[in-house]
């Protein structure tokens, strides 16, 4: 995968969607811990091209970001990400 854009694509230039599972596993997804918002989460691992200097917001839709809670609800959901070749990489709900 690389950066296109803004987005994580695959070679032929198209977005990567992938469960949030994968994604989670893929970037090392943990909750940040005493986050009083419980929205934050921390990538312990950065793929070759996608830099997380920051904490993750996993977005929903609609303005709303999954709380660490919602995992579960979300976890088979296709995701992709967004703002890749910024330093503030999300993780982004694929619309229906």
């Amino acid at each position: 995968m690389r950066i296109r854009k803004e987005w994580l694509c695959d070679d032929n230039g198209d977005i990567v969607y992938k469960p949030l599972s994968f994604w989670a596993e893929y970037f090392g997804l943990k909750p940040f811990e005493h986050d009083p918002n419980e929205c934050f989460w921390k990538a312990e691992a950065n793929d070759k091209e996608v830099r997380f200097r920051y904490a993750v917001l996993v977005e929903i839709g609609g303005g709303y970001v999954m709380a660490h809670d919602e995992y579960d609800k979300y976890k088979d959901e296709l995701f992709f990400v967004a703002n890749a070749d910024i330093g503030w990489p999300k993780l982004r709900l694929k619309s229906r």
